[in-house]
């Protein structure tokens, strides 16, 4: 008689023991941290509203990272524009009060500051920069790359802005034949369906989702320029998930995603660092860039770095971009990668919001048509990028006022920064209670700008409303969209 399985049972013993053990002590820890927590902000959740939670825990179940603003705009319409979410240790109060929010970020960063864990997150994926800095670290920051976008650096970059939108263009045309396709598979034009059966069958939707392409990811690839392509998206989306993370899971165990943005942000920091030693070398051997060359945000700055950089027509900016170009290669680096991740996102996400936009409303799409069709006659159906180029010399947001309309309102009623913590670095009255220092602040901008949109009908996408509108209303509105 064999006794080897009681023998590999007693051998396994200690280590369950011991996992046991960990969690019971991790579980206790939280406990007691939760439980200190609540005694220290007793008084906000005496005076608070919010959705009921589960002891330790809170509302951290109830919470879905991919969803985190839907969820959150969800109980600010059911418990107002201030309430609290409970997680484990922490308590986050909620607002979507416009004129409490503009207040917090206008006595940005003596009494409110970005979080110290978003801080240290962008560090710890080594993208630490602008959107991750506060106080003196943020205004030097922003002195360096304010100049990048100067009239004149951002006019050089309109043929390659064009060559990426004809990409796209064509990439869209297959995707509305491949959907067309789908649609008569599913709803065939034929004689059966004047029968009582076959009306039946077409008021109803009958389709298979998998065979519609996203075109999510073809907005996102041209967004991204050049060189710079989807794998950004994962340093983003990593962020976000770790921001509503109460225990850094991450720093032990790397998951698929953790591991793909380490990837990204590796190969573009060896893409700059070959970039940086190409103009060093440039610069020793005497080689100076051909004029108009420069139409990278990469090359720009890093010429502005070794004193090679463009004149500005504006003084401020050029003094501006003279401190700056004191900051270490880490610094443009860090910058840099912020700057491509914002604007990835943004980008993206504003023109997939557009096309739901346009597919819910037929009339808004048709204007836009008949807008973009009138100004641009037969160069609307043109494939060079030099005519087009040469057409669009004025400033395109007064050659097209209503698709100017159409993207300011979708950034309107989508925004385009959902939310933003805040911490308080000084005890602080909220609505007439003492809040503790340390205390986070979620700003949830799509709630505050619907409850302060000053020209009616808040809820509806009406571009036009950005053309009839007067300019301070125009200001109302785009400031709550953007925060």
């Amino acid at each position: 008689m064999s006794f080897a399985p009681n023998a590999h049972l007693a051998s396994v013993t200690p280590n369950i023991t011991v996992t046991l053990g960990v969690m019971s002590l991790a579980t206790a820890a939280i406990a007691l941290l939760s439980y200190w927590r609540s005694f220290s902000k007793k008084q906000s959740k005496e005076i608070f509203p919010g959705p009921p939670g589960i002891p330790i825990l809170g509302n951290l179940l109830q919470i879905n990272p991919n969803y985190f603003p839907l969820q959150l705009e969800q109980w600010s319409w059911e418990y107002g524009p201030i309430f609290k979410v409970k997680m484990p240790g922490v308590e986050w109060i909620v607002l979507s009060d416009p004129d409490i929010i503009n207040q917090q970020l206008k006595e940005r960063p003596n009494r409110y500051s970005r979080t110290t864990k978003l801080i240290s997150l962008f560090k710890e994926l080594r993208t630490h920069g602008l959107f991750s800095s506060e106080a003196s670290d943020w205004k030097q920051s922003r002195q360096w790359i304010a100049p990048q976008f100067a009239p004149g650096k951002v006019a050089r970059s309109k043929s390659l802005v064009i060559h990426h939108a004809l990409l796209l263009r064509e990439r869209l045309d297959e995707h509305a034949k491949n959907h067309q396709i789908t649609y008569e598979k599913w709803f065939p034009k034929e004689d059966h369906v004047s029968s009582a059966v076959g009306k039946k069958h077409t008021d109803r939707v009958f389709y298979n989702p998998k065979e519609l392409s996203p075109v999510w990811s073809e907005f996102s690839d041209r967004a991204l320029a050049v060189i710079i392509n989807y794998a950004f998206a994962h340093v983003l989306a990593t962020i976000n998930h770790h921001l509503v993370t109460p225990l850094s899971t991450w720093r032990f165990y790397s998951t698929a995603s953790d591991r793909d943005a380490n990837k990204a942000v590796t190969l573009v920091n060896e893409v700059i660092d070959n970039i940086a030693e190409s103009i060093r070398k440039d610069k020793e051997n005497g080689k100076r860039k051909d004029e108009g060359h420069i139409n990278t945000l990469l090359e720009s700055l890093l010429y502005e770095k070794v004193g090679e950089g463009d004149d500005f027509e504006d003084a401020e900016l050029a003094r501006s971009a003279e401190k700056a170009s004191r900051l270490t290669l880490e610094q443009i680096k860090g910058n840099l990668i912020q700057v491509i991740i914002a604007g990835y996102d943004t980008t993206a996400n504003t023109m997939n919001n557009i096309l739901y936009a346009f597919a819910c409303n037929p009339t808004v799409q048709a204007r836009f048509h008949s807008e973009v069709d009138s100004i641009l006659g037969d160069l609307a159906v043109s494939t060079s990028t030099s005519d087009l180029t040469e057409f669009f010399h004025q400033d395109p947001t007064v050659q097209f006022p209503y698709t100017y309309g159409v993207m300011r309102e979708s950034m309107r009623l989508y925004s385009v920064a959902p939310l933003q913590m805040v911490e308080s670095n000084e005890d602080t009255i909220l609505d007439g209670h003492v809040l503790p220092k340390g205390t986070i602040m979620v700003h949830l901008y799509r709630p505050a700008s619907l409850r302060s949109c000053p020209t009616g009908d808040p809820f509806e996408f009406k571009p036009e409303r950005w053309i009839e509108c007067t300019d301070e209303e125009k200001k109302i509105m785009a400031q709550n969209a953007y925060g």
